[in-house]
């Protein structure tokens, strides 16, 4: 797992090196501070935990759930890989628009950095099932909602194309029950218009051409 993690922090620095300006920044410090804490929060809350109560990190004795905890972690790690190539010229912490990215994993989420988040974060609790680690999970979570939440209005603002790549696409994932419905074959909807209503005058221009 080592490869990966360097891997990871060797894109995001070139990103900050190949990346453009930004056209929009969210104000304030709230939104900043959000985007950092999602950003570093767990490594320093796991650094802290494994100083102070190593405990809370031991690991699970299921051999099996171990293999899938690392499994998980290993494709989040390469999907940040991918995800952080596709981002290069966009990328930045703090919510900023630059360029609108919905190519490579960008067509499947709208935001497929943290989906490799979740995924390393899941595997990482079921090598380490505590309680409080999952805790700190939500709590990142939590927050993590609130970040994508100052990019989106961000990038609604820079780019508004943007609300239609929001409806075709989901935040974490493909909308799949959405596509499938967009696919179905559509019915055949017959619509029976009824005849005008008879009025008075008809009937009497009627009796008139019977008795002529």
């Amino acid at each position: 797992m080592l490869l990966p993690t360097l891997a990871h922090d060797l894109f995001s620095a070139w990103g900050f090196f190949v990346r453009g300006t930004a056209i929009a920044r969210a104000r304030g410090l709230v939104p900043r501070a959000t985007a950092y804490a999602v950003s570093f929060g767990p490594v320093v809350s796991i650094a802290l935990i494994q100083k102070w109560q190593p405990s809370w990190l031991a690991i699970s004795g299921n051999q099996v759930r171990n293999s899938l905890g690392a499994t998980l972690a290993l494709f989040g790690s390469l999907l940040v890989l991918w995800s952080l190539w596709q981002l290069r010229h966009s990328f930045s912490v703090e919510p900023q628009a630059r360029q609108l990215v919905t190519t490579g994993p960008y067509r499947l989420a709208r935001h497929p950095i943290y989906t490799s988040y979740l995924l390393q974060d899941a595997g990482f609790w079921l090598v380490h099932p505590s309680l409080p680690i999952a805790l700190l999970f939500l709590s990142w979570f939590c927050l993590l909602l609130l970040r994508v939440r100052y990019e989106e209005a961000i990038l609604t603002s820079a780019f508004p194309e943007y609300l239609r790549y929001r409806r075709e696409v989901g935040r974490f994932g493909p909308k799949l029950f959405q596509h499938a419905l967009a696919t179905r074959r559509p019915g055949v909807r017959l619509e029976v218009t009824p005849p005008p209503a008879e009025t008075a005058i008809d009937r009497e221009q009627g009796r008139e051409q019977h008795v002529a």
